[in-house]
């Protein structure tokens, strides 16, 4: 008599479950790098708009435009940077040449920091 070579319909059932545990517990760990990595791109691009008003005003100090001065807020997406720049915030200068942002949105983000650290939180 010849042995059938193959699988019981209880071995493939039992690789399925094995399969669908695995999946369950890496999805939501998948998803929490990803979420992660969303949120850090929003933070560089927030440290890229500090680094363009940075620009700004040293381009109108050497310009002796005087366009730019300390303490006032000004528009973050009126400045030009690569990638993904605000669609809404301000940015503020200190007399330290601290500069700070408010409400700048990136995306599906809102970031808010200065020159040291910058937080962005994913809008609802």
């Amino acid at each position: 008599m010849k042995a059938n070579k193959g699988f019981t319909l209880i071995e493939l059932l039992a690789v399925i479950v094995i399969l669908a545990i695995i999946a369950l517990i890496a999805t939501p760990i998948i998803i929490g790098v990803i979420d992660q990595a969303r949120t850090k791109a929003a933070e560089n691009s927030a440290y890229g708009i500090i680094d363009a008003a940075r620009l700004k005003y040293t381009e109108s100090l050497i310009d002796a435009s005087g366009s730019l001065s300390f303490g006032h807020s000004y528009s973050a997406k009126e400045l030009s940077v690569s990638g993904e720049g605000a669609t809404d915030g301000t940015y503020t200068i200190s007399k330290d040449g601290e500069i700070t942002l408010a409400g700048v949105v990136i995306g599906e983000y809102t970031c808010a920091g200065n020159t040291k650290k910058v937080s962005c939180q994913q809008n609802s």
